[in-house]
């Protein structure tokens, strides 16, 4: 028998494009599809709004700079800054009562350790984004508010420590008590530390609020606290190794912590006579006349 060319076994398309009789024969032999339902669209709002769910996500993105830890933490950072207005001005009167800053520098450190740190970390958990821009926005905002907590609570607990120690040095040049110059020892090298610790603390919280917001060095006046601490720690060392030679003792607690500042509550205003009925309709989109929509309907 002849050979079939290659050619012969391809099938046959009609002049436009279309199946030839075989093909649609095959086709209505084939089992019918069920016909699969179609997704319901949702609607926008008239005014260029997203759906339903879009709104929700932006419900929920707009809800963290509502919440009500937002407000607690603004609250307590103005008590705290309340608080430091204070220490200024014990540290500026003629007479230095040392026990009374001290006092007060635990309350600051505590404030801002506890809870002003809480509320940040309440306020930053679960802040997942999967845009990447947002992503490192929220980053440096994070370690803007981390970095200024973590400088402050070291700063006021150093400065407590520095109290505490010349109140002991005092002590022990005015009644020539080796033990509480021993004590004097211990807070001002701890003191010494902590400066440290604040100052590297300060000097990232000046990095991280390049991209947020101006703000006033705190490096240059924590430098300057930290040379008074130098100062008492060498005269105290000076009064150990040269006359009592008293092993430095453990570290010892902190007086406990003093407010000065407490926060007034006032009575929420009454809401405006001009907030009528019609007036919150008219900001209501479920409320608005039908005639407002677009032409095509």
């Amino acid at each position: 028998p002849p050979k079939k060319d290659a050619k012969d076994d391809k099938p046959k398309k009609s002049w436009f494009g279309g199946k030839k009789k075989d093909d649609e024969k095959k086709d209505a032999e084939a089992p019918e599809q069920p016909e699969q339902p179609e997704e319901k669209k949702e609607k926008k709002s008239w005014f260029g709004g997203s759906s339903k769910k879009d709104e929700e996500e932006a419900k929920e993105k707009a809800s963290l700079d509502l919440r009500l830890a937002l407000a607690e933490a603004w609250a307590a950072l103005a008590l705290a800054e309340a608080q430091h207005a204070t220490i200024r001005k014990a540290c500026a009167a003629s007479h230095i009562e040392w026990s009374l800053i001290a006092a007060l520098c635990v309350d600051q450190r505590d404030r801002y350790s506890k809870s002003i740190a809480g509320h940040i970390d309440s306020l930053t958990k679960d802040q997942e984004t999967k845009s990447v821009k947002e992503w490192a926005g929220k980053r440096v905002c994070v370690a803007f508010l981390k970095t200024h907590v973590a400088f402050k609570s070291a700063y006021f607990e150093g400065v407590a420590r520095y109290c505490t120690g010349c109140a002991n040095l005092e002590k022990a040049v005015r009644d020539t008590d080796e033990d509480a110059c021993g004590v004097a020892l211990a807070d001002l090298t701890e003191a010494a530390r902590l400066h440290r610790e604040a100052m590297s603390s300060a000097s990232s919280f000046v990095a991280a609020a390049k991209p947020v917001c101006y703000v006033d060095s705190p490096l240059v006046a924590i430098d300057e606290s930290a040379a008074l601490v130098r100062r008492a720690l060498d005269r105290a060392q000076q009064l150990n190794n040269g006359i009592f030679h008293k092993p430095v003792p453990e570290l010892g607690p902190l007086p406990a912590p003093k407010s000065l500042v407490t926060a007034i509550p006032y009575e929420e205003p009454a809401p405006s006579h001009l907030w009528t009925k019609a007036a919150w309709d008219a900001i209501d989109p479920d409320k608005i006349d039908a005639k407002f929509g677009p032409a095509s309907d």
